[in-house]
């Protein structure tokens, strides 16, 4: 199997980084495991380095920026990016994601989960598309009535 480094980008995530760790540490091809300490103000570096994880920092908040921050560290073939907080994975959760790829049967693959949405979907998603959605139905009324309107102006 090919190389496969396993980013996780943590902020304030001491209470599940171990857990995650470990289980990502259950696979049969032990991986490469990078925490980018995303600006925790917990003991989320301390909890990974003591799993052995490779820590890293990233002194930018932001997710998109620590996985970056990661990428610049890692050394395997294969790249894979975890949650620093989530107790779903299956006991191989690693083969399970890169097997399609060193099988040749994949160049990609993502995992999904089932979950209630996320801050940005259930403060700002949802509710522009809601407001897109009243905006596509009222549009045509508003359509008409400037019709109907513009024949008396």
């Amino acid at each position: 199997m090919k190389n496969v480094s396993v980013i996780i980008p943590a902020h304030n995530e001491e209470e599940r980084i171990g857990e995650v760790i470990d289980r990502l540490n259950q696979t049969k091809n032990k991986p490469e495991i990078i925490v980018v300490n995303n600006c925790s103000t917990d003991r989320t570096e301390e909890f990974a380095k003591a799993k052995g994880a490779n820590v890293v920092r990233c002194d930018t908040r932001g997710k998109g920026h620590a996985m970056e921050e990661g990428l610049k560290h890692a050394q395997g073939n294969i790249i894979m990016f975890v949650d620093g907080d989530l107790e779903i994975y299956n006991d191989d959760i690693i083969s399970a994601m890169t097997e399609p790829i060193t099988n040749g049967e994949a160049e990609f693959t993502k995992s999904a989960y089932e979950r209630e949405g996320g801050r940005v979907t259930e403060l700002v998603a949802k509710p522009l598309l809601e407001l897109l959605f009243f905006l596509e139905l009222l549009l045509p009324l508003l359509l008409v009535l400037f019709i109907l309107l513009s024949k008396y102006i």
